[in-house]
């Protein structure tokens, strides 16, 4: 996976996404966000087993793929970044991200590994903006 994106874009999907966070967990996979690409687009998913938040955002893929990340340490450089053009690229397991400030290196844990969303028959489906959503909580 390769992409490209601006922070002001990445920052707050990713806080968006943080929210359904467990703070404590006895499965690991579930402190990281799952970050996958689409044609255009970054999809990144969270869940606590009982809520999953699945978000996307327009992003410059030079390289398809997906990867989880440890979501607390990586919305924490986010915040701390300054705006600009970000990198995002696997190696293995590991994520780097690179800024005009730095390069940060996170264990990743393969994409297959992070649960996936259980299919709701009744066909209802609800698509909300996230600060529509917020404002709502």
């Amino acid at each position: 996976m390769k992409i490209s994106i601006l922070q002001s874009a990445l920052y707050p999907v990713v806080q968006n996404v943080s929210y359904v966070i467990p703070g404590r967990t006895p499965l690991p996979i579930l402190s990281n966000m799952l970050l996958e690409t689409q044609e255009g687009v970054l999809r990144l998913s969270a869940t606590d087993l009982d809520v999953f938040v699945v978000t996307e955002v327009e992003a410059s893929i030079e390289e398809g793929g997906g990867i989880t990340l440890p979501a607390r340490k990586f919305l924490q450089i986010l915040r701390e970044l300054p705006g600009g053009e970000l990198q995002l690229y696997t190696e293995g397991e590991r994520v780097v991200l690179r800024s005009a400030s730095g390069r940060y290196v996170f264990t990743g844990l393969p994409a297959d590994q992070f649960p996936s969303m259980p299919s709701d028959d009744s066909g209802v489906s609800l698509r909300l903006a996230p600060d529509l959503l917020r404002d709502m909580i």
